[in-house]
Parts: structure tokens; C-alpha cells; sequence
């Protein structure tokens, strides 16, 4: 049996764009904030009422290396070079509110990996040339639904919605030993 966890797509702070997905009873669930809801107590509220095993989240949880002393690249991670992921710097205060987020739940006992869902789409063969259709969108949560055993109900609403049922299918993919990650220790790792 997997144990629940939360995928997250972590948006800005009041815009509405902050997405949850989780498995309940085989049943994919999407919550979304609302806009001018502040993103931040929403995922707090759900992580206390539903209290996941652990956190994937989108959004950079360390900083380049530079900032412990450790190597000389102001701006990248190793993970961020490797797959060629956006900068935490350039994401500024998202990157400080995620590692806020993931410090005060990690003394809880809930650990966040970072996960990046448009790496994880490209499990399914999504890369950035091809572009995702509503077709392309479909196949892949049937994937999805097909591999985890969980079913989601009528269709994704939003994009955030899709980018947090990806995080939470790294999720599934960790506890059932199918993850692949890219970066270090030293700087952090991307899982997908």
C-alpha cells in the first residue's frame, strides 16, 4: 500500500495558482487556492488536516552551493544545470517562501523533495519541442491512472492542477522505487 503524500505545484504568494493533488480511496484529489488566497496558508491547512507522509513540491528547496561556501556559481544548483531547470535566485521570494515551508513541516516529521513536473511529463515522452495538447494531457493522466491505480474524477481544471498531479506522481514514484533524480548533496536534488 503507498502511503499519502502531497504533490505540490507552488505558485506566487495571492495569485491562485497554487495547486495540491493527492490520493484518497484510489481517488486522484486537486485542490487549488483561490485568487487573493494566500498560497501558503492554504498548503499549511491542508498539510494539518491531512498530515501526508511526505511532500513533493515544485519550487527549489536549497541554493546554489556559493551560499555555504561551496563552489563558485552564483546563480545555478547542480540539479538546476543538469536538467537545465530555472534558477532559485531568479525565482527569489518563491525559493524562500518553499524553504520556509518545507523547514517549519520537516520538524513535524513531514520531509519535501523538489520535484519538477515538466521533467516528470517527460516520463511520458512530453519534451518541449512536442508541446502538451489537451490529447498529449489525457494520454498522460491515463498513464498515470493506469500505473498508480488511482482514478481521477472529470477532468484536470487548470494547468497547476496538471503540474501537481505530476509532482504527486514523483511522489508514487519514490515510494514505489521508480524515481530517478538529478543534482547532489551538497546542493540539493530534483527528483522525477
Amino acid at each position: 500500500m503507498i502511503r499519502k503524500h502531497f504533490g505540490i505545484d507552488f505558485g506566487a504568494k495571492m495569485a491562485g495558482t497554487t495547486a495540491i493533488c493527492y490520493c484518497e480511496h484510489n481517488s486522484i484529489r486537486l485542490v487549488q487556492s483561490a485568487k487573493r488566497q494566500d498560497a501558503d496558508a492554504f498548503c499549511e491547512s491542508y498539510l494539518n488536516q491531512i498530515y501526508p507522509a511526505f511532500v513533493m513540491i515544485d519550487a527549489p528547496l536549497s541554493l546554489p552551493g556559493v551560499y555555504q561556501n561551496k563552489g563558485d556559481d552564483y546563480f545555478f544548483r547542480q540539479c538546476d544545470r543538469e536538467l537545465g531547470a530555472m534558477s532559485p535566485m531568479f525565482l527569489g521570494g518563491l525559493t524562500a517562501r518553499a524553504m520556509r515551508l518545507s523547514q517549519i513541516w520537516m520538524k513535524k516529521g513531514i520531509v519535501f523533495y523538489e520535484t519538477w513536473p515538466h521533467r516528470v511529463a517527460g516520463r511520458f515522452g512530453f519534451n518541449k519541442s512536442t508541446g502538451l495538447d489537451d490529447c498529449s494531457l489525457k494520454s498522460i493522466v491515463q498513464q498515470i491512472e493506469a500505473e498508480t491505480g488511482c482514478c481521477m474524477a472529470g477532468t484536470l481544471p487548470t494547468q497547476h492542477a496538471f503540474d501537481a498531479l505530476l509532482a504527486w506522481y514523483a511522489g508514487w514514484c519514490t515510494e514505489s522505487k521508480k524515481i530517478q533524480r538529478a543534482g547532489s548533496d551538497e546542493e540539493g536534488w530534483i527528483y522525477y
